[in-house]
């Protein structure tokens, strides 16, 4: 969502408020709070969102991450708080407000997906790495959110599976690698990307810059109503 302070409707004057510094006119960094309970505290340029920075859309949208000309722009992560979503969080690139169709997700239930998207949606589409909650893990083609195409199930006693699915189902014909023993060629689940905790706000040292914007003082501080030109 694009915000230039400076045009800002009639209607929208009292429905705005923020906290933050000036240089020259200019908002540099600050929190500003809209009456929809649409929020955005991080750093400005023109008196738009630029830089680093924390979105928010009512109570179930969170974006943090990078911005540039008042949208989102760079590196993000979405966290998702609606308890009806199976997602609990996608980070990807963005370009000009619009999620690439590529990127991560963490799911509620413990799951990771890293790899293709269906086109401006959050579904797996193409290609993609899915470690499930019971620790198998299936690297292969996706479409519609269902394994799709070649791919390989790979399980935590060190078996591995390769064959093809067909809307989510195993198609006759794969082939299946077994391990020696328990101990030999155990598959390990054991990799950063997947098992650390998902790029967040606080991960990036967002929340405590932003944090001390409230705390800091000097004459360049203003509160309060939007009242612009």
């Amino acid at each position: 969502m694009a915000t230039n302070l400076r045009q800002v409707s009639l209607s929208q004057l009292f429905s705005l408020i923020f906290q933050g510094f000036f240089k020259k006119g200019n908002l540099i960094r600050g929190i500003i709070r809209y009456s929809d309970d649409t929020s955005y505290q991080g750093t400005w340029k023109d008196n738009m969102y630029d830089g680093k920075g924390i979105l928010k859309r009512g109570a179930n949208y969170e974006y943090c991450g990078d911005f540039s000309k008042g949208k989102e722009h760079g590196l993000g992560t979405i966290t998702i708080h609606d308890e009806n979503s199976t997602i609990k969080s996608i980070t990807a690139q963005f370009i000009e407000g619009k999620k690439e169709d590529k990127g991560k997700i963490q799911y509620k239930d413990g799951g990771w997906y890293e790899g293709d998207f269906e086109k401006d949606s959050d579904l797996r589409g193409g290609f993609g790495k899915m470690i499930f909650p019971d620790t198998r893990v299936y690297q292969g083609g996706w479409k519609n959110n269902q394994m799709h195409g070649d791919g390989e199930m790979y399980f935590s006693n060190g078996d591995i599976y390769i064959g093809s699915w067909l809307k989510g189902v195993e198609q006759m014909g794969g082939k299946m690698k077994y391990a020696k023993s328990q101990g030999d060629g155990k598959f390990s689940i054991e990799d950063d990307s997947y098992n650390s905790n998902n790029t967040t706000c606080e991960d990036e040292g967002y929340v405590e810059y932003l944090e001390n914007l409230s705390k800091e003082v000097g004459s360049s501080m203003i509160e309060g109503f939007a009242l612009l030109e």
